[in-house]
């Protein structure tokens, strides 16, 4: 079967791997070739994941209230200033719940209450497939794409002028201005 089995070590565990023989039919090599990769990616996905995502993030969410002129839980939600830091320490349930909140108590006026959706698309796969713990680089990335919003839809408010240092955020400001005003087609994502 195999001609020779190499060994490697990936985060403390040991994996053989053979070479298979070589293959001349097009098809059979095509299927492997997917095979192993699948396997690869498998392996180190599953290798790579710290041990507390074994399970679900069993945090409690902060509820977003029916009432947006309710104060939520945190209270930087409120006046759209959370920090990177506070955001990257958050779970994905409660980032994914803070876009949302984000739209519907406060980019009304933006004409913005429905335009998140990939994001919110992206953040519901993480939380799938239980990735982007807090110290992860997922979270990291995720993290400056909602503090960006958060800090692009302050500006656009006129309720703030930071950027907290983080570039999307003028780039989001000038987005929603420019939804807010008529400038770009609507292409409502419901």
């Amino acid at each position: 079967m195999c001609e020779k089995v190499k060994n490697f070590i990936f985060y403390s565990t040991k994996y053989a791997f053979c070479t298979p023989k070589p293959v001349k039919d097009s098809t059979t090599m095509k299927t492997a070739s997917i095979l192993t990769l699948l396997t690869l990616t498998t392996l180190s996905l599953t290798a790579a994941l710290p041990p507390a995502l074994s399970e679900r993030d069993a945090s409690p969410s902060p509820l977003i209230p029916v009432d947006p002129t309710v104060p939520p839980t945190p209270s930087c939600w409120a006046s759209l200033s959370c920090t990177f830091q506070e955001i990257e320490k958050s779970s994905m349930t409660s980032r994914l719940d803070y876009v949302r909140y984000m739209q519907s108590a406060h980019f009304g006026p933006l004409k913005a209450t429905n335009k998140f959706r990939a994001i919110e698309g992206v953040i519901e796969f993480f939380i799938a497939k239980r990735i982007g713990t807090p110290g992860t680089w997922v979270s990291y990335v995720d993290a400056g794409i909602v503090e960006a919003i958060q800090r692009g839809g302050a500006i656009a408010l006129g309720t703030s002028a930071e950027t907290g240092g983080n570039p999307g955020a003028l780039m989001w400001a000038d987005y929603l201005r420019r939804l807010r005003d008529g400038g770009l087609k609507s292409r409502d994502v419901g």
